[in-house]
């Protein structure tokens, strides 16, 4: 999963949601909880307040836990999730 802000902790690109080991039978449907998982993540980022957004690992770890517990809803499994924060 990757996230690209900018230097006004805004989110300028992303966030990119890629999964290993998980699928769906059906292609739409997989594609549909993909946006739920990036919606996951931009929520999670979207709560932290702008002096938290300054410390990727704080940025980090709300994205994971958050993307997390929406796989464990569509999934029933908590994947490992890595997060990049890309500043530009």
């Amino acid at each position: 999963m990757s996230l690209a802000l900018s230097g006004k902790n805004a989110i300028v690109a992303g966030p990119t949601v890629n999964v290993r080991g998980i699928s769906m039978p059906d292609e739409e449907d997989f594609e549909l909880a993909l946006e739920e998982l990036e919606d996951a993540a931009k929520a999670a980022f979207l709560r932290l307040k702008h002096q938290e957004r300054e410390d990727d690992e704080l940025v980090e770890q709300a994205v994971m836990r958050s993307v997390r517990k929406a796989a464990e809803k569509l999934w029933r499994k908590r994947p490992l999730v890595d997060v990049t924060v890309l500043r530009l």
